[in-house]
């Protein structure tokens, strides 16, 4: 399976994804004028990896900003990343936050308690 890496720009997140070595990173802004568009292959990309994931996995998120289609398509990411780990393999999710984005603190605090997966939640 090929790496996909993806330039960001004001609206969409620099994103980089690679199977050999389990690292998946999503940093930058996410406020996609079409969800579908830009993130259509990500998720592709994120359902192939689930069917043959590494041994590890680490998943980093830094958005500074996400809107709402973002936010569901991150939730589908991290369902996925939960279905990876109930199989066996290791997961890891580190989620940075802005420090003066106190809902999106309490938003992924509950979500991620919620998937039991290992996380850290840093601020920025």
């Amino acid at each position: 399976m090929n790496p996909l890496s993806k330039k960001g720009n004001q609206f969409n997140p620099d994103i980089i994804l690679d199977q050999k070595t389990g690292n998946l990173s999503i940093k930058g802004k996410s406020i996609p004028l079409s969800t579908d568009t830009f993130l259509s292959d990500v998720i592709q990309w994120i359902e192939q990896y689930s069917m043959e994931p590494s041994d590890a996995t680490s998943l980093e998120i830094d958005l500074k900003y996400m809107n709402g289609s973002s936010i569901r398509t991150l939730l589908g990411i991290l369902y996925r990343m939960k279905a990876i780990s109930d199989s066996g393999k290791y997961v890891k999710v580190e989620w940075t936050i802005p420090s003066d984005a106190e809902d999106l603190q309490e938003l992924s605090q509950e979500i991620l308690l919620s998937l039991d997966i290992p996380y850290n939640i840093s601020l920025n």
